[in-house]
């Protein structure tokens, strides 16, 4: 298991519900830490999303925006033969609050909608619907 250090700077919480079963449900706890890295003479600052399935933020004590975490996790990856595509996921295993001063949260945390592979369709920080990959 690896780990990665940053700053929290999103906690969000969300429940997803079974598009075929809706007496079937899950929490998860999405987890945004900024981290940075640097590459020769160029400094890079990184925004990571690890989840925590089955987790909600009363299991992690300390946990807010601001506040400097080491989380440990692994990377797994599933195939969809619907559409032939691999999706990656961080997977967060244990949070270990380092240091810091909370701030106020950047946006209040309220469920997403969620499609079938689990994700909210949202759109990274600025970017636009007609924005292409850079490869």
């Amino acid at each position: 298991m690896a780990s990665i250090k940053g700053t929290v700077s999103r906690v969000r919480e969300r429940v997803i519900k079974s598009k075929t079963d809706e007496s079937k449900s899950w929490n998860t706890l999405d987890v945004v830490i900024e981290t940075v890295r640097n590459v020769g003479d160029q400094t890079y600052n990184d925004e990571v999303c690890v989840n925590f399935f089955g987790k909600t933020k009363s299991d992690f004590a300390g946990l807010e925006v601001g506040k400097e975490v080491e989380i440990a996790y692994s990377l797994k990856s599933f195939h969809s033969t619907k559409s032939d595509a691999y999706f990656n996921n961080i997977n967060g295993y244990r949070i270990d609050v380092l240091s810091g001063t909370a701030q106020a949260p950047k946006q209040e945390a309220k469920p997403d909608p969620v499609d079938d592979a689990g994700f909210s369709g949202d759109l990274p920080s600025g970017a636009t619907e007609d924005d292409s990959l850079p490869f």
